[in-house]
């Protein structure tokens, strides 16, 4: 049985983060456009790139807000907190 890559709710896994924090050259710094009720929030990084993002439910975030988003390991950082995501498109 497999594992999914991405369970709702998951908690990041700490190798995953410290692979994150150890290649800072992938993330990107962005802003939320929007948010959905269902956890898919959308983000728009400096260089106007969209990015559709399905985060836990417990992430605790609004449109406007800043946040930076890891290219290779799916982490979003949101004030402070990191967190696991799925890219969507």
């Amino acid at each position: 049985m497999s594992t999914p890559a991405f369970v709702p709710n998951a908690q990041l896994h700490p190798i995953r983060l410290r692979a994150a924090m150890a290649t800072p050259s992938f993330w990107r710094d962005a802003t939320i456009t929007s948010v959905e009720t269902d956890g898919v929030i959308t983000a728009t990084d400096l260089d106007g790139n969209l990015h559709i993002l399905r985060v836990d439910s417990e992430a605790v975030v609004s449109a406007g807000e800043p946040v930076a988003i890891h290219g290779v390991y799916s982490v979003i950082a949101i004030s402070g907190e990191y967190r696991a995501l799925l890219p969507l498109g």
